[in-house]
């Protein structure tokens, strides 16, 4: 062996957000948008949206609770506290130190509320008062 190895599974080319720019995101993508919609529209909401920019900068929208995938939360978070509008954000609030930086730096100056939830899936304590 020359000492390379190739992996069964080679990474595919991602754009900014970390999304594969193959066409099989495109279906998935739209296949996402359409269970948005149907899940919008079985609750009755006016509209729906698979781009966060678009909830975060909506002028009827006063609070953003954030529970896109990890790598997503710093971003939105911060343009909504730059907006001044609330934000529930859950753990993590950021993946890199310096997106934790630029989060604690905003979130001081924001005139809006900044939080964050955990949810205790298995520690046995509160189980066991729950189910009591």
């Amino acid at each position: 062996m020359d000492g390379t190895r190739s992996h069964p599974h080679p990474k595919k080319p991602r754009n900014h957000a970390g999304f594969s720019s193959s066409n099989r995101t495109d279906q998935h993508s739209q296949t996402k948008l359409r269970k948005t919609t149907a899940t919008a529209q079985r609750w009755g909401f006016r509209e729906s949206t698979n781009i966060w920019q678009s909830v975060v900068e909506h002028s009827d929208v006063n609070l953003v609770v954030n529970l896109a995938a990890n790598h997503i939360h710093a971003t939105p978070s911060i343009t909504a506290l730059n907006l001044n509008k609330h934000v529930l954000c859950e753990k993590p609030l950021t993946i890199q130190p310096d997106e934790a930086s630029d989060l604690l730096q905003v979130a001081h100056s924001s005139q809006a509320l900044s939080a964050t939830d955990t949810i205790i899936v298995s520690y046995p304590l509160p189980v066991r008062f729950a189910t009591s």
